[in-house]
C-alpha cells in the first residue's frame, strides 16, 4: 500500500473522528476537501470506501449502547456522502476538462485536413480569405478566446484581414474593424495578446495569427504553441496557393 494512500486513510479517519465528536460545518467541510483530495491522488471509489468503513466501524464498536451507535452511523454517513459530493464535482469538471481537450483535438484536425487539402492550392486568392476566416474562427474557438485575427499581405496587394469575435462590444472593435491595416503592437489596444508569425518556407514573414483575451484566465505557453502551430498550418495552405498562381 502506497505512503500516499496510507496518509490518505489516516486523514480521513482523524477527520471522521473529529466531525463525529463535534458534529458542525467547520468538521463537515473537511470531508468535502478529503473528496478533492481523493481525485487528485487519482484513489478508486473502493480505496476511499475502506477509507471510511474502517473508522466507521471502530467508532460504532466505541459507541456505549445500540442507539448511540445508530447515532455514529447516521452522522458518519453524512461525512461520507459529502465526501462523496466532491469527488462527483471533481469528476464531473475533469470530465468536461477531458471533453473540451478532445473537441480542441477534433478542430484541430478538421482544420488541419482543410488546410493540407490540394484543391485548396487550385483556387483564387479568394479561397485564401475563406481560409484565413476558418483559421480565426478555429483559432479563438480552440484556445478559448474573447477574439482571433490573421491578417496576409501577398505581394503588392492589400493585406487580406478575417477577425472573429465572441460577440458584445469591445474595446478594440474600432482596430479589428480596419480590414487595411496589419496588426501590430503600435496599435494594439490594451489586454492579453499572443501571437504567431505567418512566414513562408524562405523564412520572410508575410502575416501574422493573434488572439485576444482568454475568456477564462489568462493564455498560456501551451496556447502559445497551439497558436503558432495554427499559423505554420496557414502558412503551408497560403504558400500552395501562391505557388501554384504563379506556375499558372
Amino acid at each position: 500500500m502506497s505512503t500516499d494512500l496510507d496518509d490518505f486513510r489516516a486523514s480521513y479517519a482523524v477527520a471522521l473522528d473529529h466531525y463525529l465528536r463535534n458534529d458542525h460545518r467547520s468538521a463537515l467541510h473537511r470531508a468535502h476537501e478529503l473528496g478533492r483530495r481523493a481525485v487528485e491522488q487519482q484513489l478508486t471509489v473502493s480505496q476511499l470506501a475502506a477509507a471510511y468503513h474502517e473508522p466507521l466501524l471502530l467508532a460504532i464498536l466505541a459507541a456505549p449502547h445500540g442507539t448511540a451507535a445508530e447515532q455514529v452511523a447516521h452522522a458518519a454517513s453524512r461525512f461520507y456522502l459529502e465526501t462523496l459530493s466532491a469527488l462527483d464535482t471533481e469528476l464531473a469538471d475533469s470530465r468536461e476538462i477531458a471533453r473540451a481537450e478532445r473537441r480542441k483535438a477534433t478542430l484541430l484536425r478538421q482544420l488541419s485536413k482543410f488546410l493540407a487539402d490540394p484543391s485548396l492550392a487550385l483556387s483564387n486568392l479568394d479561397s485564401v480569405k475563406e481560409a484565413l476566416r476558418l483559421v480565426v474562427e478555429q483559432a479563438r474557438e480552440i484556445l478559448g478566446a474573447d477574439c482571433a485575427q490573421a491578417t496576409v499581405q501577398l505581394g503588392d496587394d492589400l493585406p487580406i484581414t478575417a477577425a472573429s469575435l465572441s460577440g458584445g462590444d469591445r474595446p478594440w472593435s474600432g482596430y479589428l474593424s480596419d480590414e487595411l491595416r496589419p496588426p501590430g503592437p503600435e496599435s494594439r489596444p490594451s489586454g492579453d495578446w499572443i501571437s504567431a508569425p505567418i512566414t513562408a518556407l524562405d523564412g520572410h514573414q508575410f502575416g501574422s495569427l493573434e488572439a485576444i483575451e482568454k475568456v477564462e484566465g489568462d493564455f498560456t505557453d501551451l496556447d502559445q504553441s497551439v497558436l503558432i502551430h495554427i499559423a505554420e498550418m496557414a502558412s503551408a495552405a497560403i504558400e500552395r496557393v501562391q505557388h501554384y498562381h504563379k506556375r499558372a
